[in-house]
Parts: structure tokens; C-alpha cells; sequence
């Protein structure tokens, strides 16, 4: 049980970090095009 919800947040915390870096991206492009 304790390991299903370890494996949970790793994948959480891995989507959350991939979609921030993502809005990031986007946002620096826009910044730069301004």
C-alpha cells in the first residue's frame, strides 16, 4: 500500500515539474517575442 502511494507522488510530482517547465517555456517564448 505504502509503495502505490510513494510510485503516486513521484508520478504527481514528475507531471507537475514537466508541465511547469512547459508553461515556462511557453511563457519565456512569449516574453522574448514582446
Amino acid at each position: 500500500m505504502k509503495l502505490t502511494n510513494l510510485y503516486k507522488l513521484v508520478s504527481f510530482n514528475v507531471v507537475v515539474v514537466t508541465t511547469y517547465k512547459r508553461c515556462h517555456t511557453v511563457t519565456t517564448k512569449l516574453t522574448n517575442l514582446c
